[in-house]
């Protein structure tokens, strides 16, 4: 049994090992890409316009602007009954 335990903690010790070298590797790794090419600094802030956060604020938005209308040329019209597929089929003669 201990010697089972001993064999697991052993395993979980290379594991941990392997992790560590992975890490440092990697930290190596991306010293070396930021001597090559630098991480450019946090952009200026622009004045960019936010999302409304409010129902009031997208009130706001529209407040002054034209209503929105619907014309009768955006109303698709009614079917007419002549045009339904199921009136094409010939009667029964």
């Amino acid at each position: 049994m201990a010697l089972a335990a001993l064999a697991a903690a052993v395993a979980d010790l290379r594991a941990a090992q392997h992790r560590l070298h992975q890490a440092e590797a990697a930290r190596a790794g991306a010293e070396r890409l930021r001597t090559v090419a630098p991480v450019p600094g946090p952009a200026p802030a622009a004045a960019a316009a936010t999302r409304p956060r409010t129902a009031a604020d997208i009130a706001a938005l529209s407040f002054g602007h034209k209503p929105f209308r619907v014309t009768p040329a955006d109303v698709p019209a009614h079917p007419r009954l002549a045009d339904d597929p199921a009136n094409l089929r010939p009667g029964p003669d």
